[in-house]
């Protein structure tokens, strides 16, 4: 049986080859992996998005810092406050990234140039794609997860007493079908799918160059030394992933914050009754009575959780590959197809 070892110096020389299901397999790992340890942040990324008014330096009502954000969403609801909303942003994140990166996987081979490289435009391509379509698929669970993590429960620190108005996946589910009608599940789908398309195809262009640039780096290095090169290790994945997370965000925020507003947007108690009638109009209201650093409320949160956020899904993706690339290569894959067992030498 191979060794961790073996595992590596096979992955380093680029011997990972999966099959479909073991591609979308990795993608969900990843997703459930990093909203999981980021939730926390995430939870007080949306609230400071979701919050219109401006609150004084001494506002018991609002959140007017990251760190007293997340105190009083702790004193509020309790610690568990701060991962509300976890479990059906599992059941989208893991889907999400699943299909991410089974459509970018699946893309490479035929975007690939007659040298077996991938051009930077083609990468921003079939990432953009692969992020549209995976927003697609699976947009009313995130509309459900910022309904569920929106609303309070509990005491506040001004002594309002906040009820739940959805109690869990299946009954906001409902009750925005019943309250808003089916389509209300899409609100906000423009300027997601407007953001997802710069996000992804930074990212996966950013991400496979600074890649490429350390996995030669590290190779040249090793050459010098005179000794084997080990190839990327888990902490290059995790660095990486954050340089490449933080990069694609920035560039994209301000349309991540307008999805928030929209999907938040209902009548129902504890919701944001702020109307919006379009992207334009959203952006107009809030540079007009937020000024112009509206766009980027909650940037600050939203970058301390971006940045482990994509460290953790990259390297939990890597991970995950090479996991699964072991399993081939030793025979526990029982559906490898012919073309895997041709690549492993079966």
């Amino acid at each position: 049986m191979a060794d961790a070892k073996s595992v590596m110096k096979a992955a380093a020389a680029g011997d990972v080859k999966l099959g479909g299901l073991q591609t979308f397999l990795c993608g969900g790992v990843a997703g459930c992996l990093s909203r999981t340890f980021t939730a926390p942040l995430d939870v007080t990324k949306i609230l400071f998005q979701v919050q219109t008014e401006k609150i004084a330096a001494d506002s018991k009502s609002g959140y007017n810092s990251f760190f007293g954000a997340m105190t009083q969403i702790a004193k509020e609801e309790g610690v568990k406050g701060l991962w509300k909303g976890n479990v059906v942003a599992c059941l989208r994140l893991g889907p999400y990234s699943a299909v991410k990166y089974f459509t970018f996987e699946n893309m490479a081979p035929m975007i690939k140039d007659d040298q077996g490289k991938i051009k930077p435009v083609s990468r921003m391509i079939a990432g953009a794609s692969a992020g549209v379509l995976a927003v697609i698929t699976t947009y009313p669970l995130d509309l459900v997860k910022t309904r569920l993590t929106v609303q309070k429960e509990g005491v506040g620190v001004d002594g309002t007493v906040y009820k739940k108005t959805y109690n869990g996946t299946v009954d906001c589910v409902r009750k925005v079908i019943a309250e808003e009608g089916a389509g209300a599940l899409y609100k906000g789908l423009s300027p997601t799918i407007v953001g997802v398309i710069p996000f992804e195809a930074i990212q996966f262009t950013f991400y496979n160059w600074i890649r490429e640039l350390r996995a030669a780096q590290k190779a040249e290095a090793a050459k010098a030394a005179g000794t084997e090169s080990k190839g990327l290790e888990t902490f290059d994945f995790l660095a990486l992933g954050c340089v490449a997370g933080a990069v694609a965000q920035t560039g994209a925020y301000p349309f991540d914050l307008m999805r928030k507003r929209f999907m938040a947007q209902s009548k129902a108690e504890g919701m944001l009754k702020t109307e919006y009638s379009g992207i334009m109009d959203c952006a107009k209201q809030i540079v007009q009575n937020e000024g112009f650093l509206g766009l980027y409320k909650g940037t600050v949160p939203n970058l301390l959780k971006v940045c482990p956020y994509a460290a953790i899904m990259w390297a939990g993706y890597e991970q995950a590959r090479r996991f699964f690339g072991w399993c081939n290569r030793n025979g526990y894959n029982p559906m490898m197809d012919a073309d895997l067992k041709k690549h492993y030498g079966k």
